[in-house]
């Protein structure tokens, strides 16, 4: 394979758009070592063009009727250690800095959340609770950047070793295993009978260290990427790649993977009603299912956003009766922030791409049934 590196026809990143030319032996070989590939520190970037040379390799092989043990040998892990044999050190290196930044970034909302909130709806100043910390929340910080990267570690080692001593490995078991070894480690913590840290010799630090281990993190990491971007001819703030969508958007991505999802859907739908002996829906039946299902999702959307803004406006309330003019605005913008982080990526995106999906079906006059429906998605998205 990487003497033939050059060879290469898939050049745009866009493997994904190929996964279903993949007879069913290949399909599920090429997703576990896609799986193994997302379980190392590996920059998108390389991993699309990994990816995509795989395809062809896989695509070449199966037009010309060859087993897939033919390419993979009788060790798929062999196979899959060797396949990332090239990816390079910055590549590894840059994906450790992203995700060491999203982490901080996690942190740094606890921080927020967890270590301020509290003492403001008590009354206490914003300046009181920034200088009235120990030593012990910085301690905590710095314990739960390393601990979640020390339970990220092993996750993905158990995710690893299922992927290739399972027979029936599902990539829905990976996400069971993350969250089982998440939720250890951390209840682990609190079955230590009075569990604090106190380092003898360390004065009281200022809360505003416990924020800013993250922030210094964060900007260490950005510098990091921005360099690597500026030596491979990229700009400074360039984006990196998301796994899977080479020169596509993000959204015209989740479209497409939208009609895979919604022709699995019927089949299943339909799957499950013949063993209860009803009758098969038609498509024109599921289609209209579907848009009855994308109103009711529209609107549990907007009650779930408006009970939550409900919560968050009392405590905004509780804290504009007990504090400082200045500390109700910081609280109030720190909450507004959150809530925004939060809701944007669970429902305002999700609905938002489902409404569009609908829309586009309904201007068009087409479905996610008819093939030349990715070509109305790019149309509509370019």
């Amino acid at each position: 394979m990487k003497e033939n590196n050059e060879k290469k026809t898939i050049q745009t990143g866009l493997y994904l758009d190929y996964k279903d030319r993949l007879g069913e032996e290949y399909r599920t070989t090429f997703d576990k070592v896609e799986d193994y590939c997302q379980m190392q520190l590996i920059d998108n970037a390389e991993l699309n063009e990994a990816m995509s040379y795989l395809m062809d390799v896989f695509l070449q092989a199966q037009e010309d009727g060859l087993p897939v043990r033919n390419i993979t040998g009788n060790s798929m892990e062999a196979f899959c250690e060797g396949f990332l044999s090239d990816i390079s050190t910055k590549g590894r290196v840059k994906a450790f800095f992203e995700k060491g930044r999203i982490i901080a970034w996690i942190f740094l909302l606890v921080a927020f959340f967890g270590y301020l909130l509290p003492p403001l709806t008590e009354g206490e100043s914003l300046r009181a609770v920034l200088a009235g910390a120990g030593s012990e929340l910085f301690c905590g910080m710095a314990l739960g950047l390393v601990l979640s990267s020390l339970l990220d570690v092993i996750s993905h080692a158990i995710v690893r070793q299922m992927i290739f001593k399972m027979k029936k490995y599902r990539r829905s078991y990976s996400v069971i295993v993350n969250l089982l070894v998440y939720a250890i480690g951390i209840g682990s913590l609190y079955l230590i009978p009075d569990f604090e840290i106190d380092l003898p010799g360390v004065p009281d630090i200022p809360l505003g260290v416990t924020p800013l281990l993250c922030i210094v993190w964060i900007v260490v990491s950005r510098l990091a990427i921005g360099l690597m971007n500026l030596s491979s001819g990229k700009s400074f703030f360039a984006k990196g790649e998301k796994v899977g969508t080479g020169q596509r958007s993000f959204r015209a991505t989740v479209l497409h993977m939208m009609v895979e999802d919604s022709r699995k859907v019927f089949e299943k739908t339909n799957r499950k009603r013949e063993k209860k002996g009803k009758p098969a829906l038609t498509q024109a039946e599921f289609l209209e299912k579907y848009r009855k299902d994308t109103k009711k999702s529209v609107r549990s959307v907007w009650l779930c956003g408006g009970i939550c803004a409900l919560v968050y406006l009392g405590f905004i309330l509780q804290v504009a009766l007990t504090s400082e003019p200045i500390d109700t605005v910081i609280f109030t913008v720190v909450q507004v922030t959150v809530y925004f982080l939060l809701m944007y990526p669970l429902c305002i995106y999700p609905t938002n791409v489902r409404k569009q999906f609908q829309q586009l079906m309904d201007e068009s006059g087409k479905s996610f049934f008819d093939e030349d429906f990715y070509d109305v998605i790019d149309e509509a998205v370019q």
